[in-house]
This record gives C-alpha cells, structure tokens and sequence, in this order.
C-alpha cells in the first residue's frame, strides 16, 4: 500500500508515507477547498473527482483517520443515481415509492421496476451512463474541513500501529445496583486508583435508628 515503516527506540512502530504522497494528497484535498468552498462551485466535474478519490482511498490505507470524511465525496459521486435524496443517501424502496407518488402522471410501479431491472444490469456488468458533471451535496464541505485539518501540517504524519507499552484509561463510580456492586477510590496522590466489582453473596441487616438497611458483603 506504499507506507513507509518507522521504528521508534522505546516507543513503537510507525508508519507514513513519502513527502512525495503526503503533498499530492494535500494539493487535491487544497483543490477540492477552493472549487467547492472558497469558490463555491456547486457543479463538479465527475471524472476527476473519481480519479482524485482513488488517491485518497489509497493514503486512507496508512492513515485510516481519513475514510470517515469520504462519505461527502461517496454521496456526491453516487447522488445521480436513482433512489438516492437529495444528499446522496439511497433511500429505501418505501421512500423511493413515496417520493414518486409526489409526481403527477407518473407510474410508480413502471418507475420501480425500471430501477429493480437497472440494479439487474448492473449486477452483470453493464455500465451504467455516467454524468459530465455532478451537484455538490450539504455534507461535502463538512467533509473537506475535515480533510483539510489532517492534512495541515507539512510534513507527513506518522501513525503509531504497535507500542512497547500499553496504557488503559478506566472510569468507576461507587454504586449498589440489583445483583452486583461496584466501587472506585484514588489513592494517596490522587494518581493510581482501586476499584473492586463483584456479585453479593451474603446480605447483613445492620439497624440505623428505628430503620434497618441490607448491607452486602462480597
């Protein structure tokens, strides 16, 4: 996948790319920033968006961070097709049968049928016509911050996939609920904490006053 592995003394393993792969991938993301938000192009060319796209899936192998910011472009790419919203999300067959009982004159069973036999071809691998150009979906920009925040040092980023040490964030709370208990304290210093959980065996009436509470012991 062209990821380059870095050995860190004492640390761990690391992995990145060449300066050559982090700039490419930052001028198309910086391109995609002036066309669509700077520029505020609403139509989009399809073709070089897909080209650009099959780079950033290939730097999202080493940086796995990026793939959630894809959804914007995937919409955009996949909005022209049929049962899709007005934000690129495929709809289900309810929703594409509700959406065109809103026109008149239109038969919805032949307008369904014609998208269940479209899916049939494509399963075989006829391609279907592709647009010149497609409408920037609302994600898109949200999606290109994102992007542009990653990619805004200049110098690669190196990802830590393997660590010498392993270190584990706990939360507790002192609590006696149904058939288990739980408890949690800081010790002198306020850095390590205890904690002890467990189910309770053996219950203890110890009187309060004119009232009387079950304690548990584990």
């Amino acid at each position: 996948m062209g990821s380059i592995c870095l050995p860190v003394p004492g640390v761990g393993l690391f992995v990145t790319v060449s300066k050559e792969k982090w700039d490419k991938g930052k001028d198309i993301i910086k391109r995609w920033h002036k066309r669509v938000i700077d520029d505020k192009d609403r139509t989009l060319p399809f073709k070089e968006l897909e080209k650009d796209m099959g780079y950033l899936v290939h730097l999202s192998r080493t940086y796995p961070a990026m793939f959630p910011y894809f959804r914007g472009f995937y919409n955009l790419m996949n909005g022209w097709q049929s049962q899709r919203d007005d934000e690129g999300w495929k709809m289900t067959m309810r929703e594409w049968k509700a959406r065109l009982e809103l026109f008149e004159d239109f038969d919805v069973e032949e307008a369904v049928e014609s998208t269940l036999s479209g899916k049939k071809r494509g399963r075989k691998g006829k391609p279907k016509t592709q647009p010149e150009k497609i409408v920037a979906v609302p994600r898109l920009q949200e999606d290109i911050f994102a992007l542009t925040r990653l990619f805004s040092q200049s110098t690669p980023s190196e990802r830590l996939i393997q660590g010498t040490a392993i270190s584990e964030a706990r939360y507790g709370f002192g609590d006696a609920f149904k058939a288990g208990f739980r408890a949690s304290w800081a010790r002198t210093g306020g850095i390590n904490t205890g904690w002890v959980f467990g189910a309770r065996t053996k219950p203890k009436i110890r009187p309060t006053g004119e009232n009387s509470k079950i304690w548990w012991t584990p």
